[in-house]
């Protein structure tokens, strides 16, 4: 059996704030690779979501398996292009990609969070307002690569040794405290702009659909809001999908916004992950330490794939 060209280690870990209110931790991933395809994704349940554990698994579950179908039917040459116009036409079929599965994802989630509140009892208690949840995902298909993400996780690649791009921020919506400060870092090579995919108009909306607040699958308009980005990445060796959890130990802000990764956290994750085993309990042992637990009391969660030596 040929071995997959990735290695991915990934990790949730509780809280502070859960922990102490003896709530289990509500965030989620999921990931799926085959000879050709990485499928990476993260959600965050809702903090004042009931059922938000439940809606983040189902979040990833279903994207992880939407997006790896999608990907199977993508032709040949939506892999490669060099010249403009084939890398024009390649990054719009790859959007389309993304479009297709952020729009089965939400509608598909949307019905399946239905059908399981209706079966419950108590239906009020537990109806679609309680499924909220953010997503981001991610797929690579060297040398592309896309992500989109429905509220406020990111997405950190690295192309060669160590030039680290915030290639999709988080939703700057709600309000944060600024991150750890740094020098001045390279441009970010994000490829071809994101743009978002138009709206369906669904007749039913979140309690949380507030300004300020996070967008979740379950919002008002959410494929509309879902922010997307497609590039073309020869030199990527590895990426990061991240919950809101670690934005304020890893992402760089300035003026409260996320400029660029914190180099000093990314540098040794990815030499650990270059080097780690595939019961690897780095990432885990990582997230519940001392130094991130007195920096941010959010659940968090770490995705990360390095290109295999």
């Amino acid at each position: 059996m040929r071995p997959t060209p990735w290695l991915v280690s990934a990790a949730s870990v509780m809280g502070g704030r859960h922990a102490r209110s003896v709530t289990d931790c509500q965030d989620s991933f999921a990931t799926h690779q085959d000879a050709d395809t990485l499928v990476l994704a993260c959600a965050d349940g809702g903090s004042r979501a009931r059922l938000a554990r439940t809606a983040s698994s189902l979040a990833v579950t279903l994207t992880v398996n939407r997006a790896a179908d999608e990907a199977r039917r993508m032709p040949p040459d939506a892999r490669d292009g060099r010249d403009q116009a084939c890398v024009a036409e390649v990054a719009e079929h790859w959007a389309r990609h993304l479009d297709r599965v952020t729009r089965d994802v939400v509608r598909g989630f949307r019905g399946a969070a239905a059908a399981m509140a209706s079966s419950l009892p108590d239906r009020h208690g537990y109806g679609l307002a309680e499924w909220g949840t953010t997503l981001t995902l991610v797929v690579v298909r060297r040398p592309w690569l896309g992500a989109v993400a429905i509220g406020d996780g990111f997405v950190v690649t690295r192309c060669g040794a160590e030039q680290f791009d915030l290639l999709l921020p988080p939703d700057e919506a709600p309000a944060h405290r600024p991150g750890p400060a740094q020098g001045p870092g390279p441009a970010p090579r994000t490829g071809r702009p994101h743009r978002t995919a138009p709206g369906t108009g669904q007749r039913w909306a979140s309690r949380f659909d507030e300004p300020g607040r996070t967008v979740f699958v379950t919002s008002r308009g959410a494929e509309a809001r879902a922010r997307r980005v497609v590039a073309r990445l020869p030199d990527l060796t590895g990426v990061v999908v991240a919950s809101d959890g670690l934005r304020e130990v890893g992402l760089v802000h300035e003026r409260a916004q996320a400029v660029r990764p914190f180099a000093r956290f990314f540098t040794p994750l990815f030499a650990h992950a270059d080097q780690a085993a595939e019961d690897d309990t780095y990432l885990a042992r990582l997230l519940a330490g001392e130094r991130i637990a007195a920096r941010t009391h959010d659940d968090k969660t770490l995705v990360v794939a390095v290109e295999r030596a």
